[in-house]
């Protein structure tokens, strides 16, 4: 995610961190920015009219999404406050978030299919409730808005749900039928574009023309067709620079995840 002139990382063992330029030129995690509200944090979302960021939990003694204020002058998040604190949505651990253009705040679980609309995440006080569910009732890696549909990564199929700011109750997603893509791992919007990640492959798919395409420019790095290993996030700048997320070790070690970057990728 890119917070002023940074870009910052959900972390699973340092939690919501920025990066910084270090001695090699490369970015590195500064521990001095973390914070630890969220223990093991999932994919989050910035509001930028309110510097507000909303980061859920993900942790299995996780409490809920928290929100955090971003300070442009400083470049640190702090203030953290969690959301609906007795809507008990940690227990199903939340793991993604997307801001509506509604401006309520949609969140998704690894424990269960349920999709949960957080109202007024922005004042002092909100509400949650249950709007509907994934397809297969399953677990929701990843959530994006194009206008007012969502679009969900689910445990194999991208789908959606059409108008989800209307949905009272008791909607459900429905497939796209996107061939290729099995294992979805998340993905992020641009505009009428999708990005999505599968395990090591980053598919373009054109939500306005239906046109689904995996180009090597950014389906694998180093311009060898290397495939990425264990794609677990997805980024974007102000500048429409691409920011991709593995791990090597799928988890199995720390401080072992790799941010690629992909710089203005087209079809």
């Amino acid at each position: 995610m890119a917070l002023g002139a940074h870009l910052w990382v959900a972390d699973h063992a340092q939690s919501f961190c920025r990066l910084d330029a270090s001695a090699n030129g490369i970015l590195a995690l500064n521990p001095a920015t973390c914070n630890l509200a969220a223990t093991s944090p999932g994919a989050p979302a910035f509001d930028p009219a309110t510097h507000f960021v909303y980061v859920p939990d993900n942790s299995s003694k996780s409490r809920g999404v928290w929100r955090l204020k971003f300070n442009p002058v400083t470049e640190t998040v702090g203030n953290p406050v969690l959301l609906a604190p007795n809507a008990g949505l940690g227990g199903n651990r939340p793991t993604t978030v997307a801001l509506g253009p509604d401006g309520n705040l949609y969140v998704s679980f690894l424990k269960k299919g349920n999709l949960v609309r957080i109202n007024n995440p922005a004042a002092a006080t909100q509400t949650a409730r249950t709007i509907g569910t994934s397809s297969d009732r399953r677990r929701v890696l990843g959530l994006a808005f194009v206008g007012t549909d969502l679009y969900l990564a689910e445990t194999a199929a991208i789908t959606m749900i059409a108008n989800a700011p209307g949905c009272a109750t008791g909607c459900r997603s429905a497939g796209l039928g996107l061939a290729g893509i099995t294992a979805p791992a998340t993905l992020i919007a641009s505009g009428a574009t999708l990005f999505i990640a599968d395990t090591t492959l980053v598919w373009q798919y054109a939500t306005d023309t239906t046109a689904l395409n995996q180009n090597s420019a950014f389906g694998s790095y180093n311009g060898a067709n290397v495939p990425y290993q264990n794609i677990s996030g997805l980024g974007l700048d102000a500048a429409g620079n691409l920011y991709i997320g593995d791990d090597p070790t799928a988890g199995g070690q720390v401080m072992q995840g790799r941010i690629w970057s992909v710089a203005s990728p087209t079809p």
